[in-house]
């Protein structure tokens, strides 16, 4: 996985970061799709395209993520950043209405993006 070194001094990627994309579901299909349905998703798909960040709670533990999402729909963990305070990460899941003892994706808050951007900025 990337540091949060390696994401500072690559600005293609920091080019393509979602700064406001918050953590969805995957889709899922139950049923076969019209061909009408299946252009919906994809260009729900494509929109999505590129990197975000985004909290993920278990056990306990808040950590924040940066995930890249590819064009089919699938994606994957880039990088880990280890550096922000902790107490950011709880004030950030409780902003969004969550808890930190219930499991889940949460997006990140204004603090963390200005944090983030600082981090970012050379």
């Amino acid at each position: 996985m990337k540091t949060l070194e390696d994401i500072r001094r690559d600005k293609d990627l920091q080019s393509q970061i979602h700064w406001d994309m918050k953590p969805r579901e995957r889709v899922r299909r139950t049923r076969i799709e019209t061909e009408e349905e299946m252009a919906q998703i994809e260009k729900q798909l494509q929109a999505r395209v590129g990197y975000y960040f985004y909290i993920d709670v278990r056990n306990l533990q808040p950590v924040l993520y940066l995930y890249e999402n590819y064009p089919d729909g699938s994606g994957r963990f880039v990088a880990e950043i280890t550096e922000i305070p902790e107490q950011m990460l709880h004030e950030a899941v409780q902003e969004a209405g969550g808890k930190i003892e219930t499991d889940g994706h949460y997006p990140i808050n204004a603090s963390i993006k200005t944090w983030l951007k600082n981090q970012l900025a050379d």
